[in-house]
C-alpha cells in the first residue's frame, strides 16, 4: 500500500478560508479581475481551470509526456504516473484527470497551459504496451507497486528502454542504480588447449564499472536464477541481456570451474562453439583443428534398428542417448 502525505501551509488555509465552503459565483463582469486573482494565487498553489476564452499569459500547448515518480518501496519500488503540462519545472499531475487548463508560476513567471486530456492517456498506455512488469504491478489507474528488487529492476529497466518517451523522477532522491545492459558485444574470452582439455578465461566489460571476470559471473549464475549483478555495497547494480545470461548458462552446462577458468572436455568443442558464435573469441591451434575435424565429419550416426523412443535434435546434429543394460547371467 502506498501512502501520500500532503502538507498544507498557512497560505493554503487562508486560500480556502477566502473561497468558502460554497461553489463562488463571479459575475460576468467579474471576469478579467477573476483571472488575475488566479495569476496570483499561481504563485503559492497550482490552478487547474477550465475558463473558456482569450488569457493573458496566451496559453502553451500542454506537454503530454508520462513522467514516473518513483520511490523506495523496501526492496522493491513504488511508481506513480504523472504528466507536467507547463513542463519539467511545472505541476505534476494525474493524466487524462483534471481541468484542461493549468496555470502555475515558474521562474517568477505566470504559465498558462492547456491539456489534451485524451491524449495523456493514451500516451500513457502506449509506452506501458512495453512494459509488461509494470503492468503486472498495476495497483490503481495511475499507481504501480513492484515489491521485490527483482521486479524493481526489471521495472526500471523497462522505463530506461523508453528513453525520452517518458521522464523519471526521484523526489526522495535515486536510491536504485541500473547500468547500461551488458549482452554479447561486451562479453571477450579466450579459449586456448591445456593439459588435454580446453580452458576458457575472459571478462564482460561494463560501462563506467570497468570488467568482471568470467569466474566471478561464473558464481554469481550459479547461484542465483537473476540477470542482474549487484556491484558493490550500495544500490547499483548491472543488467545482462537475457540472450548474454542464456549463453553463459549454457557455458556453465557444458564444463566445470577450475581455479584458472572454465574447463571442457574436448568432445564439448563443438557445442561450446555453438554457444560463442556471436562473441568476441581469441582461440589457439588445438581449438581451430578440434573445429575443423568436426565440421568435416558429415556422416549422420545411424539409429540402431532395436532404438525405442524419440530423437531430440541438438543445433545441427542429433544426440541419440542409449542406456546400458547389465545381461542376465544364464543359470
Amino acid at each position: 500500500m502506498c501512502v501520500e502525505i500532503v502538507a498544507f501551509l498557512p497560505i493554503h488555509y487562508a486560500i480556502a478560508k477566502a473561497l468558502g465552503p460554497r461553489p463562488l459565483a463571479v459575475p460576468p463582469d467579474g471576469e478579467q479581475q477573476l483571472r488575475a486573482a488566479i495569476d496570483a494565487l499561481s504563485e503559492h498553489v497550482e490552478i487547474h481551470s477550465d475558463l473558456p476564452g482569450d488569457t493573458t499569459p496566451t496559453p502553451q500547448a500542454g506537454q503530454s509526456r508520462p513522467t514516473f515518480v518513483l520511490r523506495r518501496l523496501e526492496q522493491g519500488l513504488a511508481i506513480t504516473a504523472r504528466v507536467r503540462p507547463a513542463g519539467p519545472e511545472g505541476p505534476s499531475i494525474p493524466p487524462g484527470r483534471g481541468a484542461t487548463t493549468v496555470v502555475a508560476q515558474i521562474d517568477g513567471n505566470a504559465v498558462r497551459a492547456t491539456r489534451d486530456l485524451r491524449q495523456e492517456r493514451d500516451q500513457l498506455e502506449e509506452v506501458l504496451a512495453g512494459c509488461p512488469m509494470l503492468l503486472a504491478g498495476r495497483t490503481a489507474e495511475d499507481q504501480f507497486v513492484l515489491g521485490t528488487r527483482d521486479d524493481a529492476l526489471e521495472g526500471l529497466a523497462e522505463l530506461h528502454t523508453l528513453g525520452e518517451r517518458v521522464g523519471l523522477q526521484w523526489p526522495e532522491g535515486q536510491t536504485l542504480h541500473l547500468c547500461p545492459p551488458v549482452g554479447l558485444e561486451q562479453l571477450r574470452h579466450s579459449i586456448q588447449h591445456h593439459k588435454g582439455a580446453f580452458l576458457a578465461q575472459g571478462h564482460v566489460s561494463v560501462p563506467g564499472q570497468g570488467r568482471i571476470q568470467l569466474l566471478d559471473l561464473a558464481d554469481y549464475l550459479a547461484a542465483s536464477p537473476s540477470r542482474f549483478l549487484a556491484r558493490g555495497d550500495q544500490d547499483c547494480y548491472v543488467a545482462l541481456t537475457s540472450q548474454l545470461r542464456a549463453r553463459l548458462d549454457e557455458l556453465l552446462a557444458l564444463g566445470e570451474r577450475s581455479k584458472r577458468g572454465l574447463r571442457f572436455h574436448p568432445l564439448a568443442a563443438p557445442l561450446v562453439a555453438g554457444a560463442v558464435d556471436s562473441a568476441h573469441i581469441e582461440t589457439d591451434e588445438a581449438w581451430q583443428r578440434r573445429i575443423e575435424r568436426w565440421g568435416e565429419t558429415d556422416d549422420e550416426p545411424g539409429v540402431p534398428s532395436t532404438f525405442r523412443g524419440n530423437l531430440r535434435p541438438y543445433k545441427d546434429r542429433t544426440v541419440i542417448v542409449l542406456g546400458l543394460r547389465r545381461p542376465q547371467h544364464q543359470q
